[in-house]
């Protein structure tokens, strides 16, 4: 058994009740073929949003996020410290999901 695989396991054992969400390289994806195989790559627990079909990660994604949220929400005439905070405060309002993330390669 791989590093990889025996990492995933002990994750599996210390979070019984995450959900398992593959994070497939698009690399992989290929129209002309029903099935491509993989291989497991590294697992972390993580938390990850769903927006629009389009997936984010606390751990990536949050800074991007808060940036979005700031440029879609204030203008300029407001202290820069306190826009920040409250993009921050909401963003860790969205419906944040903890998960065990498993990236899979090729």
């Amino acid at each position: 058994m791989n590093k990889q695989t025996q990492n995933l396991l002990i994750l599996i054992k210390e979070n019984p009740d995450l959900p398992i969400v593959p994070i497939v390289d698009c690399e992989l994806l290929n129209p002309d073929y029903s099935n491509m195989m993989g291989v497991w790559g590294k697992s972390v627990v993580d938390e990850y949003y769903l927006c629009e079909e389009q997936y984010y990660l606390k751990s990536n994604d949050f800074e991007e996020l808060v940036v979005d949220y700031i440029d879609n929400n204030f203008d300029n005439m407001q202290s820069p410290e306190l826009i920040e905070l409250l993009a921050e405060i909401e963003v860790n309002n969205y419906e944040w999901t903890k998960a065990i993330i498993v990236y899979i390669g090729y």
